[in-house]
């Protein structure tokens, strides 16, 4: 199966072939933790109907692919100035909503107020 009908997880798993990785050794360079070659087994298998971004993209980032080719499998490469930038803006995107969830993770709970 390519092109537009392959599968997300058809995808991966031929991906990870090419460049010669396992779930584990992905899972690895990745650096998505223990879970992680569990993870990409049920993604490669079907069972995951939610991997989550953040996971995903550092599957991308590990295999040398952009997050969008590796959801979608288009193009790798932007190919005109406007598709970089909004590669570019994706990114930023990806970046800023992470670094706000681990701010949010580590914020000390606030007091509601002091009571008498």
């Amino acid at each position: 199966m390519s092109g537009l009908a392959e599968e997300l997880g058809d995808r991966l798993k031929r991906l990870m072939k090419a460049e010669g990785h396992t779930p584990t050794t992905l899972a690895r360079k990745a650096r998505v933790g223990p879970t992680g070659p569990q993870r990409i087994r049920d993604v490669i298998a079907g069972r995951s109907k939610d991997p989550g971004v953040y996971f995903m993209d550092a599957l991308a980032d590990a295999l040398g692919v952009s997050l969008k080719h590796l959801i979608h499998g288009e193009a790798q490469a932007p190919s005109t100035t406007a598709e970089l930038r909004e590669d570019i803006v994706e990114r930023t995107m990806l970046w800023a909503g992470m670094i706000h969830e681990i701010e949010t993770r580590n914020k000390p709970p606030q007091d509601e107020g002091s009571s008498a």
